[in-house]
């Protein structure tokens, strides 16, 4: 049986014999979520797995207060594929959410389905002191995920014999552990600029950073005041850099607040055509190079600096040199500055014809990643008769210094 949204629905699912049930707070939802969900749906030959949003669980806060509906919309993405479905069912109830009402409402519902409670083995122990555990037991079964730390099979015996023998439980131990992976430790590498790419979904991550969550105070703020500055298409492109380049930063050692903030920012000095761009170029006091006059476009790099410095307080001279050098380059960029450039031009958002490619090159190092990336741009822009400024050769030329020294030069496209 198949269904098209990911969306659940009791309605549509009438004909569903065997239904999981995993709730949650899910704040945020990762791949140990999903991944346990699938594995479940597979090995117990479930028709569908709901993934619950919890509105008010009674065993705890809700960190970073983010409230119900945008979790919701975060288990909305990472629930992709077959057999997977996020529900919203608590939200709609007032006060608490009990997982004990949540069944009542799905056998109801759904009267000729069996349901299957999807709970890690660690919560058997607790099951009898949730709200009313027998009526618990009476409208599900009970999945116990083993913990990863590495329990035998046959783990949760015990406590499976001593739930049957109180409350009638029917217990089925999976084959599988649960991941090392937490919405703590999520929440907390978002916060600290890592990446969570190996955390969680594309989906996921991407709403993570469109709203902001799990950030600081300052990010926040700056990210609330450029999206109504940029277009929408524009602030996306701003997000999908900040996100690879943090990425890179983790990758190549460098300060990962530094890049989520220069990522962040790098195009706030998009404003119009190059008349506007003249214009604000004056009103900035920004020297304008004979380059720059015919070509300028190329100068949202200084205004975005400008504006970054001016506007939203940003103090650190890397950063601003960053925003500033991701148009035209210049003779020593820092590595914060590689970075910058390479992720505007290679991040999620980007999937032009040698995109994969470079993104190849980047394993080889960050020096030879960025020449190789200068090189294409010069190539790209001669075969279209396009001028390119002088900027860029002098930085070529001292990353070729750089990857001579190293003894890796950098490669051209067969």
């Amino acid at each position: 049986m198949r269904f098209m949204s990911n969306e659940f629905d009791p309605r549509r699912l009438c004909g569903a014999k065997r239904i999981g049930i995993f709730g949650g707070s899910f704040n945020p939802p990762h791949l140990g979520h999903t991944g346990v969900a699938r594995q479940a749906f597979s090995e117990f030959g479930l028709d569908a797995v709901a993934l619950i949003t919890a509105k008010e669980p009674p065993h705890k806060e809700i960190a970073f207060d983010v409230p119900p509906h945008v979790r919701y919309k975060l288990t909305l993405a990472a629930c992709e594929g077959e057999g997977l479905y996020a529900s919203d069912m608590e939200l709609r109830r007032e006060g608490k959410s009990y997982t004990v009402d949540t069944l009542r409402e799905l056998k109801a519902l759904l009267p000729g389905s069996e349901l299957f409670l999807i709970v890690g083995a660690d919560m058997l122990k607790t099951l009898p002191m949730w709200k009313e555990p027998r009526e618990i037991f009476s409208l599900a079964s009970v999945i116990a995920i083993r913990r990863p730390e590495g329990d035998s099979k046959g783990f949760v015996s015990h406590d499976a014999e001593l739930l049957h023998r109180e409350f009638g439980a029917n217990v089925l131990e999976a084959d599988f552990s649960g991941p090392e992976l937490s919405s703590t430790a999520v929440r907390r590498a978002v916060r600290d600029a890592l990446p969570i790419s190996t955390y969680v979904s594309p989906k996921v991550e991407m709403e993570i950073y469109s709203r902001g969550l799990y950030q600081d105070e300052e990010i926040v703020r700056i990210e609330a005041e450029l999206k109504a500055m940029l277009s929408p298409k524009r602030f996306a492109h701003s997000l999908a850099v900040m996100r690879e380049a943090v990425e890179l930063a983790h990758r190549f050692g460098v300060d990962g607040k530094r890049a989520r903030l220069a990522g962040l920012l790098h195009d706030c000095g998009k404003m119009g055509d190059g008349a506007a761009m003249l214009e604000a170029a004056s009103r900035y006091g920004i020297e304008i190079d004979s380059y720059e006059r015919r070509a300028p476009q190329l100068l949202h790099g200084k205004i975005g600096a400008a504006i970054a410095r001016k506007r939203f307080g940003v103090q650190d001279d890397e950063v601003l040199r960053a925003i500033e050098q991701h148009t035209e380059c210049a003779r020593d960029m820092s590595d914060l500055s590689l970075i910058i450039y390479i992720a505007d031009k290679t991040g999620p958002d980007r999937d032009y014809e040698d995109v994969t490619w470079l993104r190849e090159e980047l394993k080889h190092g960050l020096y030879r990643g960025a020449r190789t990336l200068m090189g294409e741009i010069i190539a790209y822009h001669r075969r279209n008769g396009v001028e390119v400024h002088p900027n860029i050769g002098l930085a070529i030329a001292n990353l070729d210094k750089k990857l001579e020294s190293r003894d890796c030069p950098a490669k051209t496209k067969k």
